[in-house]
């Protein structure tokens, strides 16, 4: 059987070998179950030539064709060659570059990270483990406290298992220009009692029924003077409400009654809660809202979400930031998170701090690309990444901009007090070709002469020196959500790629027309709120410093005094040597908030459950947040109840009670 006989036919190849492989399969698949041994042989027999004289045949057959092809059409021939040898060539190519692309080498440190890491660690549990009782082994001899409001410098907390609510001072919370607190509020802002008639806060006096020492509060008594005559105030002008109205007594020297406003008034304390809600102007702006748009938006910004207050948050903040644009979340965690994954790809290269807070490091989890850590603000150690890499690209022949690069920080860190030197990072930045994505949440209203956060602290340009910023605005803003900011295009993109901004439902408007108040404060009297900022953050600092020096430096200053986020940790001392640092500054700050005050201890919650929540676990601490809205008198009960409670405590870890 020649080629030249199969050239004109050669698709009859392809026809005749189908036939025989169909009666191949036919007679040993369908019918060799059926069939006995020597007659499936038979069918074999009979078949096999034919397919093997097909398979023989094929490539001469093939070959033959293809030369033919070659004479009548060879532009023919050229296109399939070349898009052939393209194919093996990219195949070929991609396969190359991955066997002879090595790896980053971890450095020692790191190795030693990653094996001390699965030693400690290994695989967390689903769910805690579950103690005697079932109770889980984390909540066991835990004394609880549940906080019922909170309000400016106050909050009402219950303890210790007894539904009493009490007032005490708060520097626990975030809100470090103090907008939720009342703008007509007295001087001081010291604890007090609840009214039972109202079941509202009121201005507050303390009471040493509730187990606190009155003799630490100063100026409580120029505070209840100050209320009283309020009220008294309020009496000769409204009358007591909770008396009888004489209609036979003039009340004016013309001798007409005065009219009473036309409000439904239960008691005194409700009248100075009336004028209190009129003189703040983010409630004001947040029951405006309320009765326009109603309490929620019902869809997420891109369906049926959008209303007047976003887009007017979004421009007021561009405005004062001076970027381009702005988009809004509702959820400052779920901005940070939602705008690094939105930037962040498979195959990109993230430099972050170690000391990163949560939402920073689930988007960079979120992101799937590959990361590398530095020190918590340690410039040297962001150098040595930052030359390990570009010796990496050298030895590879990789371009600088090949890879989409971010260094990720925060302008004021949440774990820690310390404030990113950006004055080091950003010339990092511009010399090795990395964008900065820079969290503000903390940083934003607390930095800065006007409260424009770390970047107006260090001079430096948003958009240029910092790409992508990030601001919540539960912080300075006393809101709900967050913003991202830069250029069109950076916010452009999140409206498409940011999950956060595209599956969650937008914020309720009264949020956002909260958040507009609160920035026109910033924005109308900025100078003023940074200098009581600054001048309770210097105080606070000065008080600590001779209250660590008193206690014989037991107690020392972790944060930058730059920063209204206060870190207090044991010192390392022989006094120190065997205490569990945890359960240590937990009670000493329960033992504060039983004495009036309210503090956080902090540190504890990165492996509880066995579960790592963050990077590098931060050292157990006390945590006082100040705020603009507090007074001297606050910040001086604060330490003085705090240097009580840490002798209080010492004392017991003595005697073994702890």
């Amino acid at each position: 059987m020649s080629a030249e006989t199969f050239l004109p036919h050669v698709h009859s190849l392809g026809f005749t070998a189908g036939q025989a492989a169909r009666h191949f399969l036919k007679t040993w698949v369908i019918k060799g179950q059926q069939q006995p041994d020597d007659t499936m042989w038979s069918s074999i027999q009979e078949t096999a030539p034919s397919l093997w004289s097909a398979m023989v045949n094929f490539p001469l057959l093939y070959s033959t064709w293809w030369w033919d092809l070659l004479k009548h059409d060879p532009v023919h021939v050229l296109v399939e060659t070349t898009l052939l040898i393209s194919v093996i060539y990219m195949f070929m190519s991609r396969s190359k570059d991955w066997k002879q692309t090595k790896k980053d080498q971890l450095t020692k440190r790191e190795e030693e990270d990653l094996i001390k890491e699965w030693r400690e660690n290994g695989r967390a549990p689903l769910v805690p483990t579950a103690g005697a009782g079932g109770v889980p082994a984390t909540a066991k001899d835990v004394p609880s406290f549940v906080v019922h409001k909170v309000e400016g410098t106050t909050m009402q907390v219950s303890m210790d298992n007894d539904p009493t609510i009490h007032n005490v001072i708060n520097f626990g919370t975030f809100d470090f220009l103090g907008m939720s607190a009342e703008f007509t509020a007295p001087e001081s802002s010291i604890m007090g009692s609840t009214t039972a008639s109202t079941g509202s806060s009121t201005a507050m006096t303390t009471s040493s029924e509730e187990g606190y020492n009155n003799d630490n509060y100063e100026g409580v008594e120029e505070k209840k003077d100050e209320e009283a005559a309020e009220l008294n105030n309020n009496e000769q002008q409204y009358g007591n409400p909770n008396e009888p109205v004489d209609n036979s007594k003039p009340s004016n020297k013309n001798g007409k009654r005065k009219k009473m406003k036309k409000k439904n008034v239960a008691s005194k304390v409700t009248v100075v809660e009336e004028k209190l809600i009129s003189s703040n102007p983010m409630k004001q702006a947040s029951v405006e809202a309320l009765e326009r748009y109603g309490v929620g938006a019902c869809g997420p910004r891109g369906f049926y979400g959008t209303i007047d207050p976003h887009l007017k948050l979004e421009e007021e903040i561009t405005e004062f930031m001076g970027s381009e644009g702005a988009i809004l979340y509702s959820d400052g965690a779920s901005t940070v998170s939602s705008t690094v994954a939105a930037f962040c790809k498979r195959g990109d290269l993230l430099v972050v701090d170690e000391g990163v807070r949560e939402p920073l490091i689930a988007g960079v989890k979120l992101s799937r690309a590959y990361v590398k850590w530095f020190k918590h603000n340690d410039m040297d150690d962001l150098r040595r990444v930052l030359e390990g890499v570009a010796e990496n690209d050298k030895q590879l022949g990789r371009a600088p901009n090949a890879q989409r690069r971010f260094i990720i920080c925060e302008g004021l860190y949440k774990n820690t007090g310390q404030i990113a030197a950006l004055d080091k990072i950003v010339p990092m930045k511009h010399e090795f070709h990395y964008r900065l994505i820079l969290d503000e949440s903390f940083s934003f209203g607390t930095l800065g002469a006007t409260g424009k956060g770390a970047l107006e602290l260090f001079n430096k340009k948003l958009m240029h020196d910092a790409e992508v910023v990030t601001i919540a605005l539960e912080n300075s803003l006393g809101s709900i959500g967050g913003v991202t900011i830069g250029n069109e295009e950076i916010v452009d993109h999140q409206r498409l790629s940011g999950s956060g901004y595209c599956f969650s439902a937008s914020s309720p408007p009264f949020t956002a027309s909260a958040a507009i108040a609160a920035l026109n404060e910033l924005k109308n009297r900025p100078h003023e709120l940074m200098t009581k900022l600054n001048d309770n953050k210097q105080y606070m600092y000065d008080k600590l410093q001779t209250f660590c020096e008193l206690q014989e430096d037991l107690l020392l200053i972790a944060s930058d005094i730059r920063s209204p986020i206060v870190f207090l940790v044991l010192a390392e001392c022989a006094e120190t040597e065997d205490i569990d640092e945890t359960v240590f500054l937990s009670e000493v700050v329960r033992e504060c908030l039983r004495r009036g005050v309210g503090m956080v201890s902090a540190g504890q919650h990165n492996t509880r459950a066995g579960v790592q929540l963050l990077r590098a676990e931060p050292q157990p601490s006390i945590r006082l947040n100040v705020s603009a809205a507090h007074t001297k008198a606050d910040i001086d009960v604060a330490i003085n109840v705090l240097s009580e409670s840490l002798n209080v405590v010492m004392h017991r870890y003595v005697e073994g009670e702890i």
